[in-house]
């Protein structure tokens, strides 16, 4: 290559390398850098009180049926504004916006997402309907002792167990009736008494004394020299049915009253919140003790004096050892009064209703 040749070829390299350079500066000269922001749910809040607070990590448990969050979409970057169809709501939710409030309708494993850019889901267990419950009674405890004596029905304290559901748009934890439990125990003393059955009569005038003094136990209101342990029974188990009734009357005035105790949901968690529903002169106890007493008031203006319903169903059963004995005598030729006495034993709760405002 002659050194002229060189010298073509290096000019035509800097005139290349030059516009290249132009090239480039002038293409940069009208170029224009866009930043172009992502719109995303940053976190979503709901209302307490009043105030905005951040949804827990969890979701929430124990939400009442029926009852209402308000939930707040937090937008990210900060300030940017929602748009049609961002935030858009879901699960039990529905719409779009940067607020939604939600009704609860339905029990069990619940949700609610939000959506914009990202999805956010927010797990909501909700507890069952609330329906009225019904006293459990529970078969009597029973003992019979061979003593002189009345014999009793004492009523047991009531057993009732507790929930709370959260109402969170009242911001109150509301409490809820589970099951409650009430039930007596028999106490039947036979002492003094002599069992046809077990030591049947052995002549005629025992025999009529036998009858005779079973078939005036009603009207005598009280039991003789001649008595069975079941007809004393049946006459507890009456005062059982008494208990029951009366206690029944009461009780839906009680659950009302209970069901409609709160406490803010602000400022305990459920268990807090159930124990400061129990406690106090007007908490849950407090009224479970005033239905008892009630109750228990209604239950004494009931008659158990002779010709009274208990002694009534007292009769009903005696009257099988009448009919015994009867039959024994017609086998050894003795003459004793005939027939049984067959009193109502209808309607075990029949007086007047006291008054009664849980």
């Amino acid at each position: 290559m002659t050194e002229m040749t060189k010298r073509k070829l290096i000019l035509i390299l800097i005139l290349v390398l030059s516009l290249v350079g132009f090239k480039n500066s002038y293409a940069a000269g009208l170029s224009k850098t866009v930043e172009v922001a992502i719109v995303q749910v940053e976190k979503v809040q709901y209302k307490l009180n009043g105030v905005w607070t951040d949804v827990p990590a969890g979701g929430f448990t124990d939400i009442c049926k029926d009852s209402g969050i308000t939930f707040k979409a937090i937008l990210s970057p900060t300030g940017a504004p929602p748009s049609a169809g961002c935030p858009k709501w879901g699960g039990d939710a529905s719409g779009d916006g940067e607020e939604k409030q939600v009704t609860f309708s339905s029990s069990g494993a619940r949700s609610v997402t939000v959506e914009c850019g990202n999805t956010i889901t927010i797990p909501v267990a909700v507890g069952v309907a609330n329906i009225p419950v019904t006293i459990n009674w529970t078969t009597a405890g029973y003992t019979s002792i061979n003593s002189t004596g009345a014999s009793t029905t004492v009523e047991r304290t009531f057993t009732t167990t507790y929930t709370a559901c959260a109402d969170i748009d009242n911001n109150v934890w509301r409490l809820r009736v589970e099951s409650v439990t009430g039930g007596v125990d028999i106490t039947v003393r036979t002492g003094g008494s002599r069992d046809p059955f077990a030591n049947p009569p052995i002549s005629q005038i025992e025999a009529v004394d036998a009858v005779t003094v079973m078939k005036d136990y009603y009207t005598r209101g009280s039991r003789g020299s001649w008595h069975t342990e079941a007809a004393s029974k049946s006459h507890e188990e009456y005062h059982y049915s008494e208990w029951k009734c009366s206690s029944d009357h009461y009780w839906s005035a009680t659950e009302t009253a209970l069901e409609n105790l709160t406490v803010p949901y602000d400022t305990s968690n459920k268990a807090v919140a159930i124990a400061a529903l129990r406690s106090g002169t007007t908490g849950a106890d407090a009224k479970m003790i005033n239905f008892k007493t009630i109750a228990r008031q209604y239950w004494f203006t009931l008659s158990d004096g002779p010709s009274s319903r208990p002694y009534a169903a007292g009769q009903l059963t005696l009257n099988a050892a009448i009919i015994f004995v009867q039959n024994l005598a017609v086998t050894n030729g003795w003459t004793v009064p005939p027939g049984t006495n067959n009193p109502s034993t209808a309607n075990p709760c029949y007086e007047t209703w006291l008054p009664y405002s849980p």
